[in-house]
């Protein structure tokens, strides 16, 4: 879904200032998805190297390079990684919008 939105974005000459104000408030609804899923898989992790350093015996620092070999690590680092991109394109929706408005603007006192 983020990956649709970044490439809408993309084609920023057809992007009007409504298209791009309702992205905007998807994107800012979503951001609440995303930190969930985060704090889930946060919690999936930790209780895997948890479970991991009770029943192996392993390190701290040992169990850290452990897991991120294993799935739990890379489907929290992609999680994170969206909520970046969501972050980054919100910021740009938010520039695009500030631009369109003043483009507007100038166009109307003509």
């Amino acid at each position: 879904m983020i990956d649709n939105y970044r490439k809408e974005i993309m084609d920023s000459e057809s992007l009007t200032i409504d298209r791009a104000s309702q992205m905007l408030v998807e994107l800012s609804a979503l951001i609440g998805n995303i930190n969930d899923e985060v704090l889930d898989l946060s919690q999936v992790y930790s209780q895997k190297q948890l479970d991991i350093v009770d029943k192996e015996g392993m390190s701290i620092a040992k169990s850290n390079v452990y897991m991120q070999t294993t799935q739990e690590w890379k489907d929290l680092e992609r999680a994170k990684g969206y909520k970046e991109v969501t972050l980054e394109l919100i910021r740009g929706l938010k520039y695009r919008c500030r631009a369109l408005g003043e483009e507007y603007q100038v166009s109307s006192n003509l």
